[in-house]
């Protein structure tokens, strides 16, 4: 077949027959005869091995071809579709009915009648496109028959396709899309900053059943527990760059140089001079170089008073 449809393959067969007439031939025998031909490879074996004489009309020979290839299980599928139809979010009106027209057309043995058909289509529109049928109408829908509620879905269909304007989607802010890759780092990171939250509350609780550890000295940066260092926590995970500052300030951190006579400590000290003594000298040693402090000068007044002072004595 050249479709995957069956009754799409049989739609097309009779559009070419049409246009096709014998002298002598009815319109049922050139199709009798002309069909095979539009088969291939496995359906056209399946149509030989028929048993000789069992197809004698066209009706027939529909028939068991939709017995073959559209089986009742698939004729259900699309019975459970038709009956379920509604209208998507977003979706226009025309975009709705063709839709709707597609179903019934790859299932036109599905045992619906036309009236039950619009029905199911007005049925399955949302709150604001029935008010505009009903507005269309002029009154009510339900004063319309089939033929009449098929035509007015036609002409609105046509209408609300010359005058839809496509337009982006816009998303609201809780919509994001998972395909996008960061998007999706920043979900897992946004889970581990909150499974690291809910352990460090649930590690605080008085009645957790968490193992009580010696503390250390220094409290983890990350989750303040003292039974670990920050390097060692579970939680680092959720926290990259704190830990990438950490690293970087371990990297530049300098050791202080070899300097004797540096303002600060450092390794230098210990062969400053002034801080070295001989082994046998139990005492603390003495500075080379000794700041002597002289007095200042006295003023004029006081020398002239001692002076005096001397004399009468």
């Amino acid at each position: 077949m050249g479709s995957d449809d069956p009754n799409m393959h049989i739609a097309e067969f009779l559009m070419g027959c049409k246009n096709i007439l014998v002298r002598g031939f009815s319109a049922e025998s050139i199709k009798l005869r002309l069909f095979p031909y539009t088969l291939k490879d496995q359906a056209r074996r399946w149509l030989l091995t028929l048993p000789s004489g069992s197809i004698s009309t066209w009706a027939q020979l529909c028939e068991n071809f939709l017995n073959k290839y559209y089986p009742a299980s698939k004729t259900l599928d699309m019975r459970t579709q038709i009956l379920s139809f509604a209208q998507k979010p977003n979706e226009e009106f025309h975009e709705a009915w063709e839709r709707f027209k597609e179903l019934i057309r790859k299932c036109p043995h599905s045992g619906i009648n036309t009236t039950d058909q619009m029905h199911i289509f007005f049925r399955g529109l949302n709150m604001t496109t029935k008010t505009l049928v009903n507005a269309s109408c002029g009154g009510s829908y339900k004063d319309k028959n089939a033929q009449e509620a098929c035509l007015l879905f036609e002409k609105m269909a046509a209408d609300t396709q010359q005058w839809a304007v496509e337009q982006p989607q816009s998303r609201s802010v809780f919509e994001m899309s998972n395909g996008s890759p960061y998007v999706t780092a920043q979900i897992e990171k946004m889970e581990k900053r909150l499974d690291a939250k809910f352990d460090m509350l649930l590690q605080r609780m008085p009645g957790s059943q968490v193992a009580v550890q010696q503390p250390l000295q220094a409290a983890c940066s990350i989750c303040s527990l003292t039974n670990h260092e920050y390097l060692s926590c579970p939680h680092k995970d959720a926290y990259p760059e704190f830990m990438a500052e950490q690293v970087n300030s371990f990297n530049n951190f300098q050791r202080p140089r070899y300097d004797p006579y540096s303002n600060f400590y450092n390794p230098g000290w210990r062969d400053h001079p002034n801080f070295k003594w001989d082994k046998d000298q139990h005492s603390r040693p003495q500075f080379q170089q000794q700041v002597q402090q002289h007095a200042a000068p006295k003023a004029a007044w006081e020398v002239a008073i001692e002076k005096l002072a001397n004399t009468t004595s």
